[in-house]
């Protein structure tokens, strides 16, 4: 979006919300400055804030910082919900294509060492090439 802003390519930028176009209270203010200097409006469908005033630019910054605040929270609040959900011993992500038995893992281990390429190996094993990758690492160890 700056490179099209550095062309010209717009006049005005128009954001639902000030959170949408930045994470962080810095980089939103950098981006502020970088339009008004380059004569593109700012408009937030949102909040009616006039970003060419001083009370304007408390209320952005402000409501910047909120909106960062914002996101902190809810990243923290996804970490302890996936560290919950491991400590409980739920299986995260997309199941396996095909569960590996532990001779297949050594079949496969066998075979890569000789050469065969993780697709080749993923095809022949009716697997996820993902799930080879993760073999051929060593990350697989048991079934």
């Amino acid at each position: 979006m700056l490179k099209d802003a550095r062309k010209r390519n717009f006049s005005c930028l128009i954001v639902w919300r000030i959170d949408r176009l930045g994470r962080s209270v810095t980089h939103l203010l950098q981006v502020l400055e970088t339009l008004r200097t380059l004569g593109i409006k700012f408009v937030s469908l949102s909040e009616a804030i006039d970003t060419t005033s001083a009370a304007g630019m408390m209320v952005f910054t402000v409501l910047a910082a909120v909106a960062a605040l914002e996101r902190q929270i809810l990243v923290e609040r996804v970490r302890m919900g996936l560290d919950n959900a491991k400590r409980r011993g739920v299986k995260l992500g997309r199941p396996a294509k095909k569960e590996l038995s532990a001779e297949e893992i050594k079949k496969i281990r066998a075979a890569r060492l000789k050469g065969s390429t993780l697709r080749a190996l993923a095809k022949s094993n009716s697997a996820s090439l993902w799930s080879i990758h993760q073999v051929c690492s060593g990350r697989k160890r048991r079934v």
